[in-house]
């Protein structure tokens, strides 16, 4: 689930801090992104950053991944003495940022949160178990190739987007897109992940509807859908389509499926 470990973060960290000089205002950005404080306007800004910057982009997912696995498991408290240490060294003069806190925070969620998991008889929450299974689809549409086409150079501005996280700009990307090419369904899979990712339920629970008209991206589409009603805990709904999903015996997502169903039950 997790794509961070304690050296590979620590490494891009170096890096990206030897390279740019990375200020404390930045350190304010990325966590005020990963809290979802900014403002639209500012999000704009950061996401540009993260498709200009893949070192940011790396690190920015890993943290993101890391706070995610957190909260799956309740570790609110944890957290907070985390954060409390990160001020006490900071007071300290030394030369750690928040980013110290998220470092060792990936080391206990390595480590610690497979087995609070494997140990507790606690009934998971429906965010819980959303943070469990979900993982952004894989990027399958296009590169940006050669193409003087004004479309063709929007959707890859918009996949480009979303390779690199940057939901915000996927978003608009691809929203504009799909006005001048409606019947392009596959897109709406892509458009919708973007928009679960940045709370736009209404959006994004209607795009996965329309990407189930595309044959070939419509058990994807299924699946998403049922990790969106469980995301805004619709759990009735989330039954319904992940039964539908477990009577189709060829769904890609049939195991998945039954296993999320039964936690869920």
């Amino acid at each position: 689930m997790f794509e961070a470990d304690e050296e590979t973060f620590k490494a891009r960290q170096f890096k990206l801090r030897k390279r740019s000089g990375m200020t404390n205002n930045l350190d304010q950005q990325i966590e005020d992104y990963l809290n979802q404080k900014l403002s639209t306007s500012e999000m704009l800004s950061f996401e540009k950053k993260l498709i200009e910057d893949p070192e940011l982009a790396a690190m920015v997912k890993d943290l993101k991944a890391i706070e995610q696995g957190l909260n799956a498991v309740g570790m609110d408290d944890f957290t907070k003495d985390l954060k409390q240490w990160e001020q006490e060294l900071k007071a300290q003069s030394q030369p750690s940022s928040w980013q110290r806190y998220l470092a060792v925070a990936a080391v206990v969620t390595l480590v610690i949160v497979p087995a609070i998991y494997f140990f507790t008889s606690q009934k998971p929450t429906s965010e819980e178990l959303f943070l469990s299974y979900y993982q952004p689809y894989q990027e399958m549409i296009t590169s940006r190739g050669h193409s003087n086409d004004s479309l063709a150079i929007l959707l890859a501005d918009g996949m480009e987007a979303y390779s690199r996280g940057a939901y915000q700009v996927c978003s608009e990307l691809l929203e504009s897109y799909m006005q001048k090419r409606p019947d392009d369904h596959r897109v709406a899979l892509y458009l919708g992940i973007a928009q679960l990712e940045i709370n736009q339920q209404a959006l994004a629970e209607s795009n996965f509807q329309r990407a189930q008209q595309d044959s070939n991206f419509k058990q994807q589409a299924q699946w998403y859908q049922a990790l969106s009603y469980l995301k805004f805990e619709d759990s009735e709904k989330a039954r319904d389509m992940l039964n539908s999903i477990i009577a189709s015996k060829n769904h890609y997502r049939r195991t998945q499926a039954q296993r999320l169903l039964d936690q869920l039950q």
